[in-house]
């Protein structure tokens, strides 16, 4: 018997009918023997190709449910001598949403399926549109912008095939970040060994330049910051209460410079001293001196005392703490929180005659459990700790009780003697020495693992000083219980060194100094705009005696630069897990190249990797071995714009291949698709045809100069702009700034020089060559097609031609853009975008686009591999007249046409050509917001629904929604006599027609006017089945910085990076310019 799969993907037309076939394929026993799980395989995937079946686009896929497996069935669509192009449908997806299981738990057989197929193929015969017009009509676009003869060109083309080889492959890669972590490491203890032999001679008199002073340093790009290499400067806390040393010669500085020069992908190198001084290289202006202090920041406490830390804080909120007294311990709190990393908890306590703990509108967590310290813990501490006031009296023993229930109830998770209480009062205690007892009696319970460090203000009486002082010596604990752990007790006479005592608790520690580096989680760099970086620290002595922390930082991006650019095969990815779980990289994790990124506070890797067997890989890691295991697995493909399309999830069959970055507590894992190969063209001739770079304004255009609508473009020929992944080094190619010189010997080298490759990849040199055939298409064309406004073919090597050729930012990466992203995940089809305002000044536009594929004759086992997209853009008013030129009912005031994508954002709405339309910008317009009662239906009908995924960064399920007909209405579904409407597929694209009966009464909006204005990630979805692009809370733990395990969630793919850029000014070169061409349509607008 066959079960019915629901929903399929409209993906082409077929070119004749034939006769209709049912075959079954026959179970691979080879690939399923032994699977603990139910395999689905989406239909095209290597998983069901490599099985032999000689699959295409004019199949249709059913899924046939075995005890132990999943049977593929395939009906190729054949002639029943209907005599009008059948439907095809490429794949049937198991889209997993909530819908009522009508049609899942029916059951039918062979003789069913017969007359279902041939029941979902009839035309409806009252239907007013049909959109089989339009989808001819883009097809023809498509081929103005080149694609079938593009596509023709590279099905010509050679390629090499050849394995994967996932050992080395991982081994390679893995190798290149330990050489990264042993070069910062050797400067790390080059500077160390200086600063230790210099620090003796260290004097009161600075000599070294403050960085606040106002200097005017060079910007560099690398560092995004105005730098100095030539100089290093100081900061001094403002708090610090201890001696000021500075250094007295050039030793230090030589140094650093000495390790910049030897290895460039350094940052920043500094260090911090325990006196609250900063050493930082290269100089650099800082705006708050005084402020800054590094003993309070995370890798300052981690290179003390690497160790995870407990810490209970607990402050006297009595009302003789009124004032400057109560504020400065509020200030000491916030030092503490600042102080602490990812890998430490907290829990506060403020006392008066009561104790109080945050409970009020936070997670009751709060109140009874220790937080594991994150950006949102530490703000809804401080949250609590500003709100608090002084009254009433003082009980210490009511203070003790509730600061040791935070450990009782958080389990004995970490060693004890990092289990800390901080304990700040001005000594007036009303409840006498009872609180030892309290002490005594709680920390038997926990091994006496709990050490007290007391704070005492103001002027205290001699008892009350005694007690502070037996309170950090734990006087009536009894040792059979486990030793004692002695803190320390310290009277804050000045109330301005109060901060800097309490925060500071950390170097009271007995825990022997690391002789090895601590390695911080990443973070967002405080001197520049640079985005997440990692820093690698050591501690300083002096006389065996502590007196700092030196540091280096590296770009995350550039450590894990290998990752990032990895070439082994669609749907490869890699992460990066230290001993503990932690992730360090991971494609769901902020991209290491995001310049906005923010740091995140949700980082173990179980909440990334969830499918399959992959616990026994993610163990294997964390104790640091090796190895190789092949597993099922789900992949993530952004569909555009992360927040409002979604993703697209991919069932693989992978092979995890696993390897400890040696000398590190870092292990590499690189999960490739089980029948992945490597397919690279063939070295091409040198080119006879002039290569034109990007770069107008270090390289020779030839020819007439034009304005091509705000920008200054040349028709000359296309240009061509590299991205980082066509070189072999693309940090340095981002870092270094373009001049004439590098621009000619890349020119000379694409041209033929082969004596001097300026880093280029042979794969990105052979796209090139491969690509030139495009500039004469677009050219032959052009005049022609003067409504295709722009045209961009970008390749997976990172090769983008651009007609008429303008000039792009360095840091330009197609693949991070919405246009690629969106073709990508609509693979194999033509893709139509919502319209937006081309920031080139072409007005409203839409972008149209295709994947091109290279194709393998004779070889069927794992589908096509793409290689490039080539898109053009149209203006919306151009887009509109089509239709109506198309369809005569859109010009009849009785009707409303639009179109939809397949994310139910409209791509065609009367209000977007009218002259007081609607304001676009970055917006784009989903149905629900304008066409509520539709929306409504298309919910009901199954036909549109929500997807979520989990948002790492945000904690929220987000909801997109995904537009797909069923089985039973492939052809579209018409809703005229009950709503008003006909919906119908454009085949070929991604797109759906609407045609709508115009009422005079106004549409029933599920989504305000006022929320579709908003982000989907800040509106909440409602209990209503149409909404807005929203999002859903999930149950998370905050105090435990984890999600509930009885819940399953997918993980949203991480936003695309926001990259570094520099504005490029042309307004006055244009000024004077005539337009490249006259774009000359009818549907010209003033708005152009």
């Amino acid at each position: 018997m066959m079960k019915y799969l629901p929903s399929v993907q409209n993906t082409g037309v077929c070119s004749n009918c034939r006769k209709h076939l049912i075959k079954r394929m026959e179970s691979d026993k080879e690939n399923t023997q032994g699977e603990n799980e139910v395999d689905t395989y989406p239909v095209g995937s290597a998983d069901v190709l490599h099985k032999g079946w000689a699959l295409n686009s004019d199949d249709i896929y059913l899924n046939y449910e075995g005890p132990r497996q999943e049977w593929t069935h395939y009906l190729p669509l054949a002639e029943f001598g209907c005599g009008f192009p059948l439907f095809c449908m490429r794949s049937l997806e198991f889209i997993q949403h909530e819908i009522p299981p009508y049609i899942l738990g029916k059951d039918f057989d062979m003789a069913t399926i017969k007359v279902l197929v041939l029941a979902c193929l009839v035309s409806p015969s009252l239907a007013k549109i049909n959109a089989d017009i339009l989808a001819g009509e883009l097809n023809r676009v498509m081929e103005d912008i080149g694609y079938k003869k593009l596509q023709d060109h590279f099905n010509r083309l050679e390629y090499t095939t050849f394995p994967i080889d996932y050992s080395t492959v991982t081994q390679k890669v893995a190798d290149s970040i330990t050489a990264k972590f042993r070069e910062m490491e050797e400067a790390l203890h080059l500077l160390r060994t200086n600063i230790e032999q210099d620090f003796l001679s260290f004097s009161s008199k600075r000599t070294t330049r403050e960085c606040c002073e106002n200097v005017e340093y060079k910007y560099v790009n690398r560092f995004r910051a105005k730098v100095d290499f030539d100089s290093m400067c100081v900061s001094t806390s403002g708090i610090s209460s201890r001696e000021k040393k500075y250094p007295t010669n050039n030793g230090i500085l030589n140094t650093m410079k000495s390790n910049h020069k030897k290895n460039p992908s350094l940052l920043w190198q500094y260090v911090g001293f325990e006196n609250g001084i900063l050493i930082n290289y290269p100089a650099t202006k800082l705006s708050h001196c005084s402020s800054y202090d590094p003993r309070f920041r995370p890798f300052y406490k981690e290179g003390v005392s690497p160790m995870p830390k407990e810490v209970v804080i607990a402050v006297d909120a009595s009302k003789s703490m009124t004032g400057d007294r109560f504020q400065k311990a509020k200030d000491a709190v916030h030092r503490v929180l600042e102080s602490l990393g990812s890998t430490d908890r907290i829990g506060i306590v403020m006392f008066n005659e009561k104790a109080y703990r945050p409970e009020k509108d936070v997670q009751p967590c709060y109140g009874r459990n220790l937080a594991v310290v994150t950006q949102k813990t530490k703000a809804v501490l401080r949250s609590f700790v500003n709100s608090q006031t002084t009254k009433g009296n003082t009980n210490y023993s009511l203070a003790f009780e509730a600061a040791f229930n935070y450990f009782m109830s958080s389990g004995n998770t970490i060693t004890a003697s990092d289990k800390v209480i901080l304990f700040v009062s001005d000594g007036d205690n009303l409840d006498g020495d009872n609180a030892l007892t309290v002490i005594r009696d709680r920390n038997e319970q926990l091994g006496n693992s709990v050490v007290i460090h007391t704070f005492a203000i103001g002027s205290l009486s001699d008892s009350a000083e005694s007690l502070l002082r037996n309170i950090s010596k734990q006087t009536k604990n009894n040792d059979d219980h486990g030793a004692t752990q002695t803190g320390r007790y310290q009277r804050v006479t000045n109330l301005n060194h109060l901060p800097e005592a309490v925060g500071s608790f950390y170097s009271y520690s007995n825990n022997a100094i690391s002789p090895k580096p601590i390695f911080t989680k990443p973070y967002v760099d405080f001197f520049s705009n640079i985005g997440l970086i990692v820093s690698m620290c050591l501690p300083c002595t002096s006389n065996s005696n502590f007196i700092g922390v030196v540091c280096t930082d590296i770009k995350l991006k550039d450590l894990v630069e290998d990752t990032t650019y990895l070439q082994q095969g669609e749907d490869t990815y890699s992460f990066v897990i230290d001993g503990t779980g932690r992730t360090l990289i991971h494609p769901l994790l902020p991209d290491p190249r995001d310049s906005n990124a923010n740091e995140y506070d949700v980082d173990d890797i179980d909440n990334f990797e969830t499918g399959g067997n992959v616990k026994e890989v993610i163990e294997s890691m964390k104790l640091g071995l090796a190895g190789s295991k092949e597993i099922n697995t789900t992949v993530a493909q952004v569909r555009g714009k992360l927040l409002l399309e979604g993703d697209n999830r991919t069932r693989m069959r992978a092979i995890y291949q696993w390897q400890q970055i040696k000398e590190t507590n870092f292990s590499l894992c690189i999960v490739f698709p089980k029948y992945a190969v490597n397919r690279i063209l063939r070295d091409l001739p040198p080119s006879h045809t002039a290569f034109l770079y990007h770069r107008w304004d270090i390289a020779s255009w030839p020819g007439e100069k034009c304005k091509q609508f705000a920008r200054y473009a040349t028709t000359e020929s296309s240009v061509v702009k590299l991205t980082p992944e066509a070189f072999l080094n693309p940090t340095a190619y981002l870092d270094t700034a373009e001049t004439k010189s590098s621009v000619k010997i890349m020119t000379d080298f694409i041209s033929g020089d082969r004596s001097t490759n300026p880093g280029i990849k042979i794969a990105a040199l052979n796209s090139i060559l491969a690509t030139e055939k495009v500039d004469s298409i677009w050219k032959n064309n052009q005049r022609k097609t003067h409504f295709i406004l722009w045209r961009f073919l970008a390749t997976e090597a990172g090769v983008v031609r651009i007609y008429p050729g303008v000039r792009l930012q360095q840091s330009y990466d197609h693949k991070l853009r919405e246009w690629y992203r969106r073709t990508i995940a609509n693979c194999n089809i033509n893709v139509i975008s919502a319209p937006y305002n081309d920031h080139w000044g072409a007005g409203k536009v839409i972008s149209i686009s295709r994947t091109i594929h290279i194709k393998r004759k004779g070889d069927h086992s794992h589908g096509e591999k793409v290689e490039a997209v080539i898109a053009g853009d149209i203006s919306v008013f151009y887009f509109h007249q089509l239709i109506l030129k198309m369809y005569n009912v859109c010009n009849e005031r009785k009707y409303v046409c639009m179109v939809i994508d397949n994310s139910g954002f409209l791509v065609m709405h009367p209000s977007f050509v009218e002259s007081k339309g609607l304001y676009f910008e970055d917006r784009l317009f989903h149905i629900t917001n304008l066409e509520g009662i539709i929306a409504k239906s298309l919910i009901k009908e199954n036909i549109m629904f929500k997807q979520p995924c989990l948002s790492v960064e945000s904690q929220k399920e987000q909801m997109t929604y995904r537009v797909v007909l069923t089985f039973f209405n492939v052809n579209g579904l018409d809703r005229m006599d009950r709503e008003g409407y006909e919906i119908r597929p454009i085949r070929n694209t991604n797109l759906f027609f609407i045609l709508k009966i115009k009422k005079n009464i106004k549409d029933d909006q599920c989504c305000s006017a006022k929320n579709s204005e908003k982000s989907p990630n800040v509106v909440r979805c409602t209990s209503a089945p149409c909404d807005c692009l929203c999002y859903r809370p999930v149950n998370y733990n905050e105090c435990e910085n984890k999600y509930n395990a009885t819940e399953k969630h997918i993980p949203c793919s991480a936003a695309p990076p926001v990259l570094m850029t520099n504005p490029i000014k042309e307004d006055n070169l244009i000024r004077n310019l005539p337009a490249c061409f006259d774009i000359d349509c009818s549907c010209k607008d003033n708005q152009l």
